[in-house]
This record gives structure tokens, C-alpha cells and sequence, in this order.
């Protein structure tokens, strides 16, 4: 197994540290950016191959991807110059369903759990000895699970529950980071979670999105775990993703109907409702292509978003994030990626998928 370094000289300091992995591809990338929202590619890592997930810690000192080949699990720990050590290869997670392999970590304590179809492991990390353990803690999840995120304020886990992943589950963790055996599911009918599942930085709050309508829900996650329905919309369009802001004032939304739009929320502070307060597409020219896995940098100034290009093309293009939650396209900004594998697709996930903002290595500013 090979690693190839790519290195891009830049006269400006770097900003923010970021990966990202094609999802057919056996490679992932370590990108640099600048105050401006220029990116610079920086190494090439050797990774498992097809659909991988790529999450960082909230400190943002590790790393992980996930994928459906070995090695399943890479573990990428950052020092606090920046620097990237060599990726540590794990073999011991396989997952047992499509396209469902998931990450979420502890705020508080230094543990990571991995969510397959039907198990979630619990993992131990050791940031000063640069490891992870798999563990023998398990918890078996009645569904395939969409997304999972994990409520600081309840201390529990937030995921896809009961049949077709039509419900909400919050699973309680003792203060070791084990499993508890005290959960909570609210089933949503016809309202499915099957699309996104975000979880509020502050844990008071989770929006779930799903295919019938209405396909937004927010709900209140209670200082029990308890849940209760806050907010229902509906937006004529298939919802990919969502992404709160670091502060929790803002909700992005990424739409993959045609025509494709980004829609920006503002998220009242009391209630936890959503208003709409801008949108993107489709009477741009050119327009959006199809969206994939995208992030929000963790000031929450910038939103990048991937995407399917003109063939045989992929693409990022980067929006900076107004207080006031306007989307400002950085057309200049935008870079297209040509690869050889025509079927795949591009997955580009920053790492600050779970809305904190790392205070080590990725922001340096």
C-alpha cells in the first residue's frame, strides 16, 4: 500500500485544514484554506475504497473515514503544528449494509462511535499515544440510520429509528461513553427521517428531513431525552443535507431535485424554529449541478459544496456565509476535479460535520 504526497507551495498562511475522499475512488485528500476561501491541495492518502465517510473530532485532532474496503477505518491524528501523521489502518469494522456506515464523537470524553446496519461500536480514542480501540460496548439499531449526531445537552445519541426509518431514537451514554441501557423513540408516521438527521451544537434541538411530506420536522430534545415536535414544513424537493452553523443561528439545506438550490434558515434561539432567509438556484448561470456531502467551516463563514460536474467532471464551489444568513457565491473560487471513474461519485466532506469549532490545528486564525 502506497501513499502519494502532493505538496502545493501557497504565499499566504493556511486558514483551515480539510479532507475529502472521492466515493469510488481508494484515496483521500488533506486540503488547505485561506482567509479568502481559497483551497490548495496538500497530500494524498491511500484510503479503503467506495463510499467513504470522513468525519473530524471536535478538538480536531483525529480524523476518521470509513469505508466498504480494507482497510475500513483510517485514522488520521493531527499535532498541534498542523502536521498530518501517517494514516493508521483499522480492519476491525465491516459494515453489513450499503451505504450506511456512520461516525459521530463524544464531546466530552475521548470516545467515537461508528453506527453499521445493525450495530454501533463504541471506539476509545487515546490522543496522546495517537490510538483507537474498538471495544466490546455495542448497541443494535432498529434501522438503517441516515445520519447520526449526538445532543450535548441530553448527553445521548440521536438516530434513525423503527421501520423505514420513520422515527427519531436518543440513546443515553453513561459518563465512560458506554451505552446506556435508557433510550427514547418518537415515531413520526408519515413524516420519514430517511434523508438528513442534524443535531443543534448546543443539543437542544435536531432537524430530520425525509422523502414524504412533510419532510422537515424539528424537534425539542429534552433534558431527558425525550422529544417532542417543535416544527413541521414542506419543500416540494428531495433534501440531502442539513447543517447548522457553529453558533446555531443558521441552518443550511442542500436540495438534489432538479432545479438544485441551497436554502439558507435562521433558527429562533427559543423555539428552535426555522425561516427561510435565502436561497441559491435555480436562475443562476450557470445553475447548480447535483449536490453531494458538503460542510460548513467551523466560524461558520463558509459553506463548500460538491457536487457532479459536466462529465467527466466533479466540482467544489465555495459561499461565504453572511451574519444575517445571505449565501454569497465566490464563483472565483470554484475548482473542477477530473477523475477516471465515471460511475462514482465525488464525496467531498469537509471535517466539522458535527457543528463544534476544533481549537487545534484547523483553525488557525
Amino acid at each position: 500500500m502506497t501513499i502519494g504526497i502532493i505538496f502545493q507551495v501557497c504565499a499566504n498562511p493556511m486558514d483551515y485544514l480539510l479532507f475529502w475522499a472521492f466515493s469510488e475512488e481508494d484515496k483521500a485528500w488533506a486540503l488547505d484554506m485561506d482567509s479568502s476561501g481559497t483551497l490548495f491541495l496538500s497530500k494524498e492518502y491511500v484510503v479503503g475504497y467506495d463510499y467513504q465517510r470522513t468525519r473530524a473530532a471536535p478538538n480536531g485532532q483525529l480524523v476518521l473515514i470509513t469505508s466498504f474496503s480494507d482497510p475500513f477505518l483510517s485514522c488520521f491524528f493531527i499535532n498541534k503544528d498542523r502536521s498530518i501523521d501517517n494514516p493508521i489502518y483499522k480492519h476491525d469494522i465491516k459494515n453489513t449494509h450499503l451505504n450506511y456506515i456512520h461516525i459521530v464523537y463524544n464531546p466530552w470524553i475521548p470516545v467515537a462511535y461508528i453506527g453499521t446496519f445493525p450495530t454501533m461500536v463504541k471506539y476509545n480514542v487515546d490522543y496522546p499515544r495517537k490510538n483507537i480501540s474498538i471495544t466490546t460496548d455495542t448497541v443494535i439499531l432498529d434501522e438503517i440510520s441516515s445520519n447520526m449526531g449526538f445532543s450535548k445537552y441530553a448527553n445521548c445519541l440521536v438516530v434513525n429509528a423503527l421501520e423505514c426509518a420513520k422515527g427519531v431514537r436518543t440513546i443515553h451514554v453513561l459518563s465512560d461513553g458506554s451505552f446506556s441501557t435508557s433510550s427514547f423513540v418518537l415515531d413520526l408516521g408519515s413524516a420519514g427521517t430517511n434523508s438528513d438527521l442534524s443535531v443543534s451544537p448546543d443539543g437542544r434541538w435536531v432537524v430530520v428531513t425525509g422523502m414524504s411530506m412533510p419532510n422537515i420536522t424539528v424537534l425539542k430534545i429534552h433534558k431527558d431525552g425525550t422529544l417532542s415536535i417543535v416544527q413541521q414544513k414542506s419543500i416540494l424537493m428531495n433534501i440531502v443535507e442539513t447543517h447548522f452553523t457553529h453558533n446555531g443561528r443558521l441552518l443550511i439545506m442542500l436540495i438534489d431535485s432538479f432545479p438544485y438550490y441551497i436554502y439558507s434558515f435562521s433558527v429562533n434561539q427559543e423555539t428552535g424554529e426555522l425561516a427561510i432567509v435565502d436561497q441559491v438556484g435555480p436562475y443562476n448561470n450557470p445553475g447548480l449541478y447535483s449536490a453531494r456531502p458538503s460542510g460548513i467551516s467551523p466560524d461558520g463563514k463558509y459553506l463548500l459544496y460538491s457536487s457532479f460536474g459536466p462529465t467527466p467532471y466533479n466540482y467544489y464551489e465555495v459561499f461565504r456565509i453572511e451574519e444575517n444568513g445571505k449565501l454569497i457565491w465566490l464563483k472565483d473560487k470554484g475548482t473542477y476535479i477530473y477523475y477516471t471513474r465515471m460511475s462514482g461519485n465525488i464525496e467531498f466532506v469537509p471535517p466539522w460535520r458535527e457543528g463544534y469549532a476544533p481549537t487545534l490545528g484547523w483553525l488557525a486564525h
